[in-house]
């Protein structure tokens, strides 16, 4: 069991960057492919609950309608999110909060002010010390007509709490995540969340080494 983890958990490290070798200099941002996602999700989120029994926002996950990006074989994210958000449950929000899923990064973290949140601050998923994600929890608090997420990792106490800016509503998904305005220099990007009834986030992400 051990053995087959281990080796799935590699594999799952490889799909975010397995389409890398196909992509054009100029592309920065490619999403891993639909079926390798279908794949390994589930293998993530086994790791993770395994791992992390109480997590600090309880997450039930839908790894079918998992999404995943990867830049250039050297960052990824994987978007896991929750089987219950609806717009009816954000507009329902309150100080508890309605969790919108799980996001799993290849060598990413939360940037706080000027550096990204470090490996002892957060919850790094460890398969024998050969494959380490760093696991980030989403949650949506209301403050009165306010809408804000905040983002947790390893403790109760959020690394990241942002205002929700309202959009127009686009399409039926629940929620979107799409990377954008990636640095390399800085090695920093913009991961966006896009969640149901039209509102959406942006989260400054760093490069680290779990």
């Amino acid at each position: 069991m051990v053995h087959r983890m281990r080796k799935s958990g590699l594999v799952l490290i490889g799909a975010l960057s397995l389409a890398a070798g196909v992509v054009a200099a100029e592309v920065a941002v490619e999403a891993v492919p639909a079926e390798q996602l279908q794949l390994y999700a589930p293998i993530a989120a086994q790791l993770i609950q395994q791992q992390f029994p109480n997590p600090p926002v309880k997450v039930d996950v839908d790894t079918t309608k998992a999404q995943g990006y990867h830049i250039k074989e050297k960052v990824g994210m994987f978007l896991l999110p929750d089987k219950a958000v609806t717009a009816d449950a954000l507009k329902t929000a309150g100080d508890k909060g309605v969790p919108i899923g799980i996001l799993v990064t290849k060598d990413l973290s939360v940037q706080e002010k000027d550096a990204p949140a470090p490996p002892t601050r957060i919850a790094i998923a460890d398969l024998n010390g050969q494959v380490k994600l760093p696991v980030f929890y989403v949650t949506v608090k209301a403050k009165g007509d306010d809408r804000f997420a905040e983002v947790f990792s390893k403790d109760e106490k959020p690394l990241a709490t942002i205002p929700l800016k309202k959009i127009e509503a686009a399409g039926d998904t629940l929620v979107n995540l799409k990377l954008q305005n990636v640095d390399e220099e800085k090695k920093q990007l913009d991961a966006v969340l896009t969640l149901a009834g039209g509102h959406e986030f942006t989260l400054r992400m760093g490069t680290i080494e779990p």
